[in-house]
């Protein structure tokens, strides 16, 4: 299956890949949804206990926003394995939508480094209040959300074609047509 294209670079990855990262996707963020709003709801019964009004709004959003971005990453993921599956080799037409999901993923990935800084301010502040225990939530949720900040930079870095030149197409240069035959399969064959 030949590469894709995302904001005119071709990459590694075809269309028909994204199926195993969406049902990675799936695996992961189902029981994370689960695991939020439970801490969600316990913080909303018991959010009273706090003082600080200006407390209460911080965790608030950071945890609505979170379930926000898991949602939208569960549905992203169940998009990603729908659309993956459709078509063959021979007829990608029918995945043609994988590439616009990627789009709206790199949205959700803003999102999710938005998430990421605004539960590092929430955890260096002097004066927070842990309601129910979302605090170990917001650690380990802010922790996630810059592990998979870095891993998704290390994927475009590593799966998109960087390479620049003028003077080639589509990022790759054709040097077997550069040298004489000779130079080339027939002078491994020994003809």
């Amino acid at each position: 299956m030949a590469g894709m294209r995302l904001f005119g670079k071709r990459c590694a990855l075809a269309t028909d890949d994204f199926f195993f990262v969406g049902i990675i996707e799936l695996m992961f963020s189902l029981p994370w949804l689960t695991w939020i709003a439970v801490i969600y709801v316990s913080f909303m019964e018991n959010r009273s206990s706090c003082s600080s009004v200006e407390n209460v709004m911080f965790l608030n959003i950071f945890l609505f926003g979170l379930f926000i971005a898991i949602s939208l990453n569960l549905i992203l993921g169940a998009l990603y394995v729908s659309f993956s599956r459709r078509g063959t080799m021979s007829d990608p037409k029918p995945r043609r939508h994988v590439v616009t999901v990627t789009y709206v993923k790199f949205s959700a990935w803003i999102l999710d480094l938005v998430l990421a800084i605004y539960g590092t301010i929430i955890l260096y502040q002097d004066d927070f209040c842990d309601i129910s225990g979302v605090s170990r939530a917001i650690e380990v949720s802010t922790i996630f959300q810059w592990v998979k900040t870095c891993l998704r930079i290390i994927a475009i870095i590593s799966f998109c074609n960087w390479n620049l030149s003028k003077h080639s197409k589509d990022g790759f240069e054709k040097e077997y047509f550069k040298g004489s035959v000779r130079k080339g399969t027939l002078k491994r064959w020994n003809i």
